[in-house]
């Protein structure tokens, strides 16, 4: 069946667009939305358990009362996520292929979204010596000044991979406020680069003491 598979990779890809918006939540509540599309993901399976055994058991015995056009049929009553199908092409449970076909590809996605995070939040809690004693906000400044000085795997690493290094040597989480940190440094009036500044000018200072 030709047409379930196209489908399923709509299915899967615009999935894939509504987990990619939690790029900004933090790391539990990142795990904690992905649990919870798999939960829905094993419902839906339960729901579905026997047709499911069907399908992949290669069974065809009720294959003309499954995937046989017929007007007589209420497609809708089946499965109301196909609305927008034509009918002329839909059967009852082509639909319900597709998904079933889509979720196999995000349980494997989302599993391994969540073993990344799991590894990480594992390395974060094997705590290092040294904290962070400034304000956040400073050390997003000073990450941004990295990033832009391409000092950090030559330019490679992005914003966020530079913060998880910092978050991991200095024990404090950045990512979920990075941005909005970023954004606030933006629209200060006076001295944007405040912290740059002062550690510039503390710098000079102590050079300055000591040729004294």
């Amino acid at each position: 069946m030709i047409k379930p598979r196209l489908v399923s990779y709509f299915i899967y890809y615009k999935k894939l667009s509504e987990i990619e918006t939690i790029s900004h939540f933090s790391k539990v509540k990142k795990i904690n939305y992905l649990k919870k599309q798999l939960k829905e993901i094993d419902e839906q399976s339960n729901k579905n358990k026997y047709f499911i055994n069907y399908y992949y058991s290669k069974q065809t015995h009720k294959d003309t009362k499954y995937f046989t056009r017929n007007n007589s049929i209420n497609i809708l009553h089946h499965d109301n996520q196909i609305i927008n199908y034509d009918f002329r092409v839909s059967t009852s449970h082509d639909h319900l292929i597709a998904t079933i076909l889509a979720n196999d590809k995000l349980i494997i996605y989302i599993e391994n979204l969540l073993e990344n995070l799991y590894n990480l939040i594992k390395t974060i809690e094997t705590p290092t010596k040294y904290n962070w004693s400034g304000n956040k906000i400073e050390l997003v400044e000073l990450i941004y000044a990295l990033k832009e000085q391409n000092v950090i795997n030559n330019g490679v690493a992005d914003i966020k991979e530079i913060a998880k290094l910092f978050e991991i040597m200095f024990n404090v989480e950045l990512e979920e406020n990075i941005y909005r940190w970023y954004l606030d440094i933006k629209k200060r009036k006076i001295s944007r680069t405040k912290f740059l500044n002062q550690l510039a000018e503390n710098l000079i200072k102590r050079m300055d003491r000591e040729d004294e």
